[in-house]
């Protein structure tokens, strides 16, 4: 199968943004799909619509990625012209769809990987995509081998960074009820582990439930340092609306001074506790007067006394504080980005339980 792109920008062309091409190929890649791109550095309504013309009426897989108010325009153009069938997709992109074609009206500026992926799961049914938290990639590996023995109907690959692995199944569509089994068996064995099968990164989920529940969130962040909260707004337009506050209480008498934790508490337990957590979530609670919150501390490098690793998260609301514990190895980069991910992953684990 091939698709095809008209991507318009000036940015682009000027090396304002980056056009990640060779990440789209790994996107494309893992489909099986080839794909033809046309790069234009000014919008032209006429030429986009000659494209929508020429591809999507013609039956074919195609995208037009250009700048935000672009897109406004031709969605605004083109969504009587093409009919009802549509949905907004995280209210960024547009997608059309007729019998076996799509197009895609995606702003440059967002995630449009992920848009693109998303757009093309139909067309991969014998490919099974999971994304999972908390696994090494050599644990997986032992699981998927020893299936392979009664069970050679699949290939794989595992593409691992820090705690988040992406394992991308391949099935033989030798048997389609046996590949159903197959992927079931798979999936319930990771059942607690995965967190996507879409690609989405763990922070784009934590934001898609904030915003489906329309919850509120504040953090309070020692180890990571405001990370947690700056990565939520980093990668999900439309943040503001559901993140209040981040307080980085990083000395102790930042966690006295702007969340109320008692001194006898810090002195008897120290600044990278659970107690010491769990006072930074209540008191946070009712400071920032938000239906969620995380508070998170840690030690990100070694100390004189104690190995760095150790990490504290506190994710609760009105009605319960939930604690959790976790140790870390890695440079002080890296152990820091692996409890930003934790804090996501049990954020949403305890919003998907609402």
């Amino acid at each position: 199968m091939k698709i095809n792109f008209l991507v318009i920008s000036n940015k682009v062309v000027n090396g304002e943004i980056d056009f990640k091409l060779k990440e789209l190929g790994e996107v494309l890649s893992k489909k099986g799909v080839e794909s033809d791109s046309i790069l234009i550095k000014n919008f032209s309504s006429e030429i986009a619509n000659k494209f929508i013309l020429e591809d999507f009426v013609q039956d074919n897989y195609c995208y037009i990625i250009c700048e935000d108010k672009n897109v406004d325009g031709l969605i605004r153009e083109n969504i009587t012209k093409l009919g009802k069938d549509h949905r907004i997709v995280d209210e960024q992109a547009v997608l059309f769809y007729k019998d076996n074609a799509k197009l895609m009206m995606i702003p440059i500026e967002c995630d449009y990987l992920r848009f693109i992926d998303y757009s093309l799961n139909d067309i991969s049914n014998d490919i099974l995509v999971m994304n999972i938290f908390g696994k090494n990639k050599f644990y997986i590996s032992d699981y998927l081998n020893n299936l392979k023995e009664t069970s050679k109907n699949f290939e794989y690959k595992i593409y691992q960074d820090g705690i988040l692995c992406e394992v991308i199944l391949k099935f033989a569509r030798q048997d389609t009820l046996f590949d159903y089994n197959i992927k079931q068996e798979i999936l319930s064995y990771f059942e607690n582990s995965i967190y996507s099968d879409d690609g989405r990164s763990l922070s784009n989920i934590a934001f898609s439930l904030l915003k489906e529940k329309a919850k509120t969130i504040a953090f309070a962040e020692s180890m990571t340092g405001g990370n947690v909260a700056s990565t939520l707004i980093k990668e999900n337009r439309g943040a503001s609306k559901f993140v209040k506050e981040c307080l980085v209480t990083y000395q102790k008498s930042a966690k006295v001074e702007l969340l109320d934790v008692d001194r006898e508490i810090l002195n008897k337990y120290s600044a990278e506790s659970s107690e010491t957590t769990f006072e930074m979530a209540k008191n946070l609670l009712k400071k920032a007067k938000t239906d969620y919150v995380v508070a998170i501390t840690g030690l990100a490098s070694n100390t004189k006394n104690e190995e760095g690793g150790k990490c504290f998260i506190a994710i609760g609301n009105s009605e319960e504080i939930h604690m959790f514990k976790s140790k870390f190895s890695g440079t002080r980069k890296e152990i820091i980005e692996k409890a930003t991910q934790t804090a996501f992953y049990y954020l949403i684990q305890t919003l998907r339980k609402k």
